[in-house]
């Protein structure tokens, strides 16, 4: 088993027919693969944490990397996992305001200014560190 994060650029609206597409095929698409994970979208980009077998991981990598919806994908780290992290997540989905990483890089740095966060150059250890946020957030 393992994990993955990575960040992509969006190229279509949140409010087409085809951003709400993304989330849809994600869900049926990871739980035949046996992934779970996490995906948000923000100012344009997307953050995505996803865990499962490694051939999982692979299968849905090359479908994400000819996925028109999305591009200059960054992979910002990927290793072996001994259990799940989310392990009832089959595809969460927050976008901004619902859930904003910049507001929380931001509260978590309190020197740094809300405009100074820039979402394409997020670290790895950041967004694991605020999907874990929303993921103790969420009501039982």
């Amino acid at each position: 088993m393992e994990w993955l994060i990575y960040v992509s650029k969006a190229v279509v609206s949140p409010a087409s027919q085809d951003a709400a597409s993304i989330y849809l095929t994600a869900r049926q698409r990871n739980k035949t693969l046996g992934l779970t994970g996490y995906l948000h979208r923000e100012d344009g980009v997307f953050m995505q944490y996803l865990e499962g077998p490694s051939e999982g991981i692979d299968t849905l990598l090359l479908r994400l990397r000819r996925d028109w919806r999305h591009r200059d994908m960054r992979i910002l780290h990927r290793a072996p996992l001994e259990q799940r992290r989310f392990p009832g997540w089959n595809m969460e989905f927050t976008e901004s305001p619902k859930g904003s990483f910049a507001h929380w890089a931001a509260a978590a740095d309190d020197r740094k200014p809300l405009s100074d966060v820039q979402l394409d150059q997020v670290g790895a250890e950041d967004l694991l560190a605020f999907i874990e946020s929303i993921r103790d957030a969420a009501p039982d």
